[in-house]
This record gives C-alpha cells, sequence and structure tokens, in this order.
C-alpha cells in the first residue's frame, strides 16, 4: 500500500509534480474566480488587497496605486508625498510597488546619475543595437587565441574590441519604470531626470569624462 502511494508520486523520468502543481494553480485560478464573480472593478479589489496590508490609508493606496499604473501610459504621473517621517509613507510607497513587476520598479535613493547609468544601463552601438552578446563572442575568441598563442589574433580581436567601445553608448530606458526616491535624491540626479520627468523631452544625453584618464566625453542617452 505505501510503495503504492509512492508510485502515484512518480512519472517516467522518477517525479510527478502535479499534486503541487494542482495546488498551486489553485491559488491563481481561485483569484481570477474571485474577480470574475464579483461585481467590483479589479482595481478595486486590489486596493482591498492593498488595504489589508496599509492600515487606515485607503486615500494613500487609491492615489499611489493609480500613479504607479500610470506609468504605462504616455503621461505617467510624478508625485511626492511630504509628511513626518513617522507617518510611514516609505512603508505604503514600498509595499504598494511590490505588486509590480520589479524590473519595473528602480529604487533610486542617493544614487548618483553615474550609479544610475551603470546600475540600468545598456551597451549599444551607433545603430541603438545592443554590444553585449558581441563583446562577450569577442571576449571568447580573444580566450581561444591566447589559449593557442595566437598573438596576432588577440591583437586584432582587441583592436575591434576597442574600436566598438570607443563609439558606443549606453542607454538608460527609464520607459514605463516606476522610480522611487525613498531618500531625498542628489541635486544632479534631478537636474538629470527632471527633463523626461516633465515630459519635456523623450530623450537627454547626459554627458561625462571616460574614466581612462582619456578625458573624452562619453554620451549615455537617457530615455522615457
Amino acid at each position: 500500500m505505501a510503495l503504492e502511494k509512492e508510485n502515484r508520486f512518480k512519472d517516467v523520468e522518477g517525479f510527478d509534480l502535479s499534486p503541487v502543481i494542482d495546488v498551486l494553480q489553485k491559488i491563481p485560478n481561485a483569484a481570477m474566480d474571485k474577480m470574475n464573480n464579483s461585481k467590483k472593478r479589479p482595481i478595486t479589489l486590489i486596493e482591498e488587497y492593498l488595504n489589508t496590508k496599509i492600515k487606515n490609508d485607503p486615500l494613500l493606496v487609491k492615489q499611489l496605486l493609480r500613479i504607479y499604473f500610470s506609468t504605462y501610459t504616455n503621461e505617467p504621473i510624478n508625485a511626492g508625498l511630504l509628511a513626518p517621517s513617522s507617518e510611514g509613507k516609505t512603508y505604503a510607497t514600498v509595499e504598494i510597488a511590490e505588486i509590480f513587476p520589479k524590473e519595473d520598479v528602480i529604487s533610486i535613493g542617493r544614487m548618483s546619475p553615474t550609479a544610475l547609468i551603470h546600475a540600468h544601463g545598456m551597451l549599444v552601438d551607433n545603430d541603438g543595437e545592443p554590444l553585449k552578446e558581441k563583446l562577450e563572442k569577442i571576449r571568447l575568441q580573444i580566450f581561444n587565441a591566447e589559449t593557442d598563442n595566437d598573438k596576432k589574433s588577440v591583437i586584432e580581436l582587441k583592436q575591434i574590441m576597442a574600436d566598438m567601445m570607443e563609439t558606443a553608448k549606453m542607454v538608460v530606458d527609464l520607459t514605463h519604470k516606476i522610480l522611487l526616491f525613498l531618500d531625498n535624491p542628489q541635486p544632479e540626479t534631478y537636474e538629470t531626470l527632471k527633463p523626461i520627468m516633465s515630459h519635456d523631452k523623450k530623450e537627454i544625453i547626459y554627458r561625462t569624462t571616460k574614466s581612462d584618464g582619456s578625458l573624452k566625453v562619453k554620451e549615455t542617452i537617457i530615455k522615457g
């Protein structure tokens, strides 16, 4: 009997995950059934859920939820919460952000523009094509050439990489991103992002000098 029960949890590869999967599927199914059977709007159901986590501030929940959703429109809303630190506004801000995709939420804090670029930037060529895979391929070719002691190929490949990096740009795409300033931002960061937040421009160019001692200017495109 025990053997029969054990075999019920096995498939041809040795594991039958259906008992676990069935349980997990009931969770979203139950939520969907509740939404379909309820006469309430989906956003109202979300508010009710958030109000179980953020106590005694339904108006803040209502406002923040709509502000966050606006990031997926062409006119995202900017908002600032002015309140004493003891009133828990930061908690509400972070808690509501938890229900959104993690890749769509960026916490700025005291982050400098350079740190923002390094954390969320993507290296592209002059045509706007990502360079990550191309550079990884060249690095692998250099490694193989060095392993084979092919010095000529190593020099040529390193030159190709240097030429690519010479004209490369960083792109920080803030389109449909929720920016959380959980602390007063650095003035330079705020001034850098202000044209995008005010919808004056869809793209801005942020220029810095390269860190290789050449004093050449490196361009970063920030768009959103």
